[in-house]
């Protein structure tokens, strides 16, 4: 698929000419009404469906790639899963991603804080002139990627379970099967609507912080405001998703998707003498 095609729309026509409309708006908040229209309409369509890929035999100790892409003592998968021919980054289901990680001698997913650490070291230039620059740069391209984190909603709390393993997609919803996480948080989320994209500043600091590593108002101004404000979406009531970041516009927003993210995986790093990230 091309990489600039998304559900029929040429997305670099779609997105030049809707920002370039955007600039001319006076007024700031009419402009991001019509935005959010836009995205919501894309994500609408049908994306291509994931599908599990072919598992080869798991790697036995693989050797670390000579420019290793360490961040916070983990390495990083130097590029999102493609099939291979492929521009765009494939569409996984979340516990197949899981599997084809593994098989690729990597551990997990990325947890959010390490994931938004990185890009906000890059958003601050903080990775130029070193391999994580490259990963910084992949994670925008195509595809939003799967994060090591899960969202239960049980009315007004939030549960957000950390490394989540067992939740496995049915064909309309994830269930929990032999489900465990290595760490579980409660939030308050009284007056938050299920499904639906909600500014980030509208959340309380304890979990933007705890899902973006600062608060709010420390974050880069990118995250904060402009046509790619960070938001997060909440699952249904009684619900338990996995969550991704979003992927195109969307770049900072964390949200729950039925067509499944890309992969891309870290472990432990072995080798602690090169580049350790810009923390």
């Amino acid at each position: 698929m091309n990489n600039k095609k998304f559900a029929g729309f040429n997305l670099d026509d779609v997105f030049n000419n809707e920002e370039e409309r955007l600039r001319k708006e006076k007024d700031e908040e009419e402009a991001r009404k019509r935005k959010e229209k836009l995205e919501e309409k894309l994500k609408n369509k049908k994306a291509p469906a994931p599908v599990a890929p072919a598992i080869p035999s798991p790697a036995i100790d693989p050797a670390p790639s000579p420019a290793i892409s360490t961040y916070l003592d983990l390495e990083f998968e130097p590029t999102a899963h493609r099939e291979p021919g492929k521009t765009d980054k494939a569409l996984l289901y979340f516990d197949a991603s899981q599997q084809r990680i593994i098989s690729a001698g990597y551990e997990r997913h990325a947890r959010p804080q390490e994931a938004f650490g990185l890009i906000i070291d890059g958003l601050e230039g903080k990775l130029k002139g070193t391999p994580l620059q490259a990963v910084y740069e992949d994670m925008f391209k195509s595809y939003g990627e799967w994060l090591s984190m899960a969202f239960e909603r049980q009315e007004d709390i939030l549960i957000a379970h950390l490394d989540p393993e067992g939740l496995v997609w049915n064909g309309s919803a994830y269930s929990k099967q032999n489900f465990k996480s290595s760490d579980e948080k409660q939030f308050d989320i009284a007056g938050k609507d299920s499904d639906k994209w909600i500014p980030l500043k509208e959340f309380d600091d304890t979990l933007v912080q705890h899902v973006y590593t600062k608060p709010f108002k420390e974050l880069p101004k990118e995250m904060q405001e402009g046509d790619r404000y960070a938001r997060i979406a909440l699952p249904a009531d009684g619900t338990i998703w996995p969550v991704g970041r979003v992927g195109f516009v969307g770049r900072y927003c964390i949200d729950l998707y039925y067509y499944g993210r890309a992969s891309r995986g870290v472990r432990r790093a072995k080798n602690f003498a090169g580049n350790k990230g810009a923390k």
